[in-house]
C-alpha cells in the first residue's frame, strides 16, 4: 500500500468493516508514501474523493508494528459513518487519530469530527502515551466507550489543557463555542476501562469531564495517585 501513489489508490465506497492484521510493512491505511514518492506527488495527486470510505463503521489494527496513527490527515474527513476503532498490539502506535499541519490541509476544506464514533479500544500498544488530546475529545460529539489495557507508556488517557469558552484551532471548520461543551455534557455518557497501565498518571485535567463520566473501571494502575473528577465532594452528575 505504501508504494502506491494515492492518484492510483482504490477507494472501497461501499465497505463497512475494515480488519488489518499481521501485515508487517504497511505504515498507513491511504497515503503512506515514501520521502521520493510525495515529492513526485504532493503537488499533483487529487484528495481522496468525498464518497470515498463513506460507509466505513469499523476499523480494527492489529499486529501491524510500522503504524504510527490508525486515522491519518487523509482519512480524517471521509469517516463521516465511522463507529469503532479497535487497535491491538501494534508496538510503534503513537496516536489513533492524525492531525494534520495547518499548511497541509486547508481548515475552509477540513471539517475536524467523527460525529458517530462510539468506541476506542486500545490493547498493547507499547509506546502511545495517550489516547486523544482534549480538542480532539471535543469533536467527538458521541463517543460512549475509551478501553486502554497492557500499554506500557500511557501517561494520561485524554491529554492536554483546559480549553477556554471561545477556544478555536486552524485545524477547525467550526470554534468551540461556549455552548458547545454544555451540548455535549448534557447528552454524552462516557464510560473508561483501564487495565494494566504501569506509568498512567492522570485520566484528564479538564474538570469538566466529572460532568461526562458514566462508569469507571480501573485495575493494576500503580502510578494512578488520584482522579481529578472525584475530588470534589459530591459524585459526578452522570456517574453510575
Amino acid at each position: 500500500m505504501s508504494g502506491r501513489s494515492r492518484s492510483s489508490t482504490l477507494y472501497l465506497k461501499k465497505l463497512e468493516k475494515l480488519e488489518i492484521c499481521s501485515c508487517e510493512e504497511l505504515e498507513s491505511i491511504i497515503g503512506g508514501a515514501t520521502d521520493e514518492e510525495e515529492s513526485l506527488t504532493s503537488s499533483t495527486s487529487p484528495l481522496p474523493p468525498d464518497d470515498a470510505f463513506s460507509q466505513l463503521q469499523s476499523i480494527k489494527i492489529e499486529s501491524c508494528p510500522k503504524m504510527k496513527n490508525v486515522v491519518g490527515p487523509e482519512l480524517l474527513p471521509l469517516l463521516h459513518n465511522l463507529r469503532r476503532i479497535r487497535v491491538n498490539e501494534a508496538s510503534n502506535m503513537e496516536e489513533i487519530i492524525a492531525v494534520p499541519s495547518p499548511t497541509s490541509i486547508p481548515a475552509a476544506t477540513f471539517p475536524l469530527q467523527l460525529p458517530l464514533l462510539t468506541s476506542i479500544s486500545v490493547l498493547g500498544c507499547s509506546e502511545m502515551k495517550r489516547v486523544l488530546t482534549l480538542e480532539l475529545f471535543m469533536f467527538l460529539p458521541n463517543l460512549q466507550t475509551i478501553h486502554v489495557h497492557d500499554c506500557k507508556e500511557m501517561k494520561d488517557v485524554i491529554g492536554g489543557q483546559e480549553l477556554d469558552h471561545g477556544a478555536t484551532s486552524s485545524l477547525f471548520l467550526s470554534p468551540i463555542t461556549a455552548a458547545s461543551p454544555g451540548i455535549q455534557l448534557s447528552t454524552r455518557k462516557l464510560t473508561l476501562n483501564l487495565s494494566d497501565l504501569k506509568e498512567l498518571e492522570s485520566i484528564c485535567s479538564w474538570t469538566r469531564l466529572r460532568d461526562l463520566i458514566h462508569v469507571i473501571y480501573i485495575s493494576r494502575c500503580p502510578k494512578l495517585k488520584r482522579i481529578e473528577m472525584l475530588d470534589d465532594a459530591s459524585p459526578p452528575p452522570a456517574l453510575k
